[in-house]
């Protein structure tokens, strides 16, 4: 069976998850193979929120999941992408868009972590060990990398 089969089965009985793809990358498998099954926007939506991440549901929720799907795509997005940003403006961002959207300090520093470069999380070292760690002591490791 051919990737694209297995993805549009995944999608036809609500199996396909998010696991390790990008949000984007997701949302566009669940639309491009809902048009194919000729799912309403609704059923879309409710495939792609049932399939998200956990840390991406809580952002869904916080961000409104009344939103149009590419618009949430699009916020959680700009919450927690990394991008080319360096340490300080993306922590920055990141505790900005905490408060605004009440999140607990665990959620902040998951959506941190999530959020960071691969060149980053290379920097920091092993993810399981980077969760044990305070968020502002992450940061300061990251900022000292980053200036050698």
């Amino acid at each position: 069976m051919t990737t694209k089969n297995n993805e549009l089965r995944q999608v036809m009985f609500g199996m396909l998850k998010q696991g390790e793809m990008s949000i984007e990358t997701y949302y566009e498998k669940i639309k491009n193979n809902c048009e194919k099954l000729n799912r309403s926007s609704e059923e879309t939506k409710s495939m792609f929120l049932n399939g998200l991440n956990f840390d991406n549901k809580v952002l869904a929720q916080k961000i409104g999941i009344e939103l149009p799907p590419e618009k949430m795509v699009q916020e959680i997005v700009n919450f927690i992408g990394q991008g080319n940003m360096s340490i300080e403006t993306y922590y920055n961002r990141i505790i900005r868009n905490s408060k605004e959207h009440n999140l607990s300090s665990e959620d902040t520093k998951r959506m941190f972590i999530n959020g960071l470069s691969y060149e980053n999380l290379k920097v920091l070292g092993m993810v399981s060990r980077i969760r044990i760690l305070p968020l502002e002591y992450l940061v300061q490791n990251l900022e000292s990398e980053t200036e050698n």
